[in-house]
């Protein structure tokens, strides 16, 4: 695994917590209520104001505190949700602070008192709770923080005001009578505790995770309340009690949430410093390669300057290093020429058209005439570099030098030339077939021979040019010759479009550099007039038997008639 593939796994398991640990930890807080219930609900304790108060004193700071916590998060991190609920932990614990001191050791023994500012606190909680998951991603995050605190904070205020108003009226609270608020409490709870489980199981975020546990507490304890017969007894004890672990979540919640930003930072530090060090590294390959490239590689601004160059560049435009800075590469001094020789305008270089066109342009063949008179020939490409707003602002130029290859395929064309004169000037009939003996080339002579054009041959083979019988013996004997790699000549009667003819071939291999059969090369030359030569020869020399023969049959009868007259003389 790569170190950057690392750094974002890190990542993103910092960034998604765990929910395994999570749900166990609402299991053992709901668990733990449960284990106590009984034991509560039967017990006789009754504590006393100061008790009370010290525990309402308590909790307030904690809750302020949170507030406070989630506060200072909003204005750095600008995330409304941080807002609306550090305002609702910040009023609900104003309320339990201004409870507690004023009911320490009697100093206001009213038990609407109590009542309104235990049910304005924990229903101003709850509604921002809600508030701040329904309005987290609605709206764009505003630049005056300021500004958007002022205006929530006095919603929020006027919403504890509000409800400890609306509290003030009523009697001791029983949950289990309707005319009571507490149902209205657990309910808040329980639709917030909705919402933000929603939430965590959709991001994964620990202050989500920390709010679920302090809704459960407050839930937990709002259940208890409803069991309290009297003030004071151990149900309304321990109500406060699970408000004040409440309380504690989202204290928790923030710092952990700070550790996870700072080992963010940490590991965003630690990924910057990678990524320099890969950018240095980067950096330095690239320079090694700019400097080593065996292709002239510029960089020309906008008007026209060489700003930056290689040592290939320099070599084959004719410049050295210190006149590399500032060069101007239109009005140069050097001569740019076309492929023909004639001079090159400056709208038809490569750097220029990119520069015009817009897109890069490759393979543009130009010769540059140095001061010896030469000419260096190069293959020049061009491409824009455009900024972020998509304007021409530079162009990179690469040079390949060309010269010997440029040379060589004159010298090829020159001969390929004198090939194709020697050929159309020769008598003589010349073909050549690729392995699959199939035509690709045929000279004049042969294509008068067959009376058709090249391009009527090319890509033909012996069966379509030839009878039958005669196709199939041309074909025979190009596979022996291919086979044995060694030529072979031979006379044959060839059809042609002025009937037979009398040729004397010969069949030669064509291999490739690497020892490879490529084809066959067959030439062949009318030997008609010496074949009717050879012929007249013949007959002329049967003649000549034929009058030897009548001679000495002739001389036998004359020896014969002589003989018998010299018998009969006698």
């Amino acid at each position: 695994m790569s170190t950057q593939d690392k750094s974002l796994k890190d990542r993103r398991e910092l960034e998604r917590v765990d929910i395994r640990y999570y749900v166990l930890a609402y299991v053992v807080i709901a668990a733990v209520f449960l284990a106590i219930g009984p034991m509560v609900l039967t017990s006789g304790r009754i504590s006393s104001i100061d008790y009370y108060a010290s525990i309402k004193i308590a909790g307030s700071l904690v809750a302020m505190i949170a507030g406070i916590g989630c506060l200072m998060y909003y204005f750095g991190s600008r995330n409304r949700n941080f807002l609306l609920i550090g305002l609702g932990f910040f009023v609900c614990g104003t309320e339990d602070l201004v409870h507690g001191i004023l009911g320490w050791q009697g100093v206001i023994d009213d038990s609407s008192f109590i009542q309104s500012t235990y049910v304005a606190g924990r229903l101003t909680l709850g509604v921002m709770i809600i508030a701040a998951t329904l309005l987290e991603t609605r709206g764009r995050p505003t630049e005056n923080t300021g500004r958007e605190a002022a205006v929530f904070t006095l919603a929020a205020g006027l919403l504890g005001c509000g409800t400890a108003l609306l509290a003030f009226s009523m009697s001791l609270p029983r949950f289990s009578n309707p005319e009571y608020m507490n149902y209205a409490l657990a309910a808040v709870f329980a639709v917030g505790l909705v919402l933000v489980g929603k939430r965590f199981f959709l991001k994964r975020d620990i202050f989500s995770g920390m709010l679920v546990a302090c809704i459960m507490f407050n839930l937990g304890g709002q259940i208890y309340m409803s069991f309290s017969e009297v003030i004071f007894d151990l149900p309304f004890d321990t109500a406060h009690w699970a408000a004040i672990l409440g309380y504690c979540m989202p204290v928790l919640g923030v710092t952990l949430l700070s550790l996870q930003q700072t080992k963010a930072s940490d590991l965003e530090a630690r990924e910057r410093r990678l990524a320099e060090g890969e950018v240095r590294e980067r950096e330095v390959r690239l320079q090694s390669l700019f400097q080593t490239m065996a292709e002239g590689v510029v960089l020309i601004s906008g008007d026209g300057q060489i700003v930056q160059a290689n040592p290939m560049a320099e070599q084959l435009l004719g410049l050295n290093r210190t006149g590399m800075g500032g060069y101007d590469s239109v009005h140069s001094g050097l001569e740019m020429v076309r492929s023909d020789g004639s001079l090159m305008p400056l709208d038809e270089m490569a750097g220029a058209r990119a520069m015009r066109e817009g897109h890069p342009v490759k393979g543009v063949e130009m010769g540059v005439r140095l001061p010896d008179e030469s000419v260096r020939w190069m293959s020049a490409s061009a491409a824009p570099l455009v900024d972020e707003g998509g304007h021409i602002e530079s162009v990179v130029g690469t040079f390949a030098d060309i010269t010997d290859r440029r040379e060589m395929e004159q010298a090829l064309r020159r001969q390929q030339e004198l090939t194709s004169t020697i050929l159309a000037g020769t008598p003589n009939l010349m073909v050549l077939k690729d392995k699959d003996l199939v035509y690709q080339s045929a000279n004049p002579a042969f294509c008068q021979f067959i009376g058709k054009e090249e391009k009527d041959i090319i890509g033909k083979t012996d069966f379509d040019l030839f009878p039958l019988a005669e196709a199939q013996h041309y074909h025979t004997e190009d596979i022996k010759v291919m086979e044995a790699g060694i030529p072979e000549n031979e006379d044959w009667e060839a059809t042609g479009n002025r009937g037979l003819t009398w040729l004397h071939s010969t069949r030669t291999v064509v291999w490739d550099p690497h020892g490879v059969v490529q084809g066959i090369l067959c030439t062949g030359e009318d030997i008609s007039e010496r074949k009717k030569m050879e012929r007249d020869q013949l007959s002329l020399l049967k003649a000549w038997e034929e009058q030897g023969r009548i001679l000495t049959e002739t001389n036998l009868e004359l020896q014969q008639a002589l003989a018998e007259w010299k018998q009969a003389e006698e």
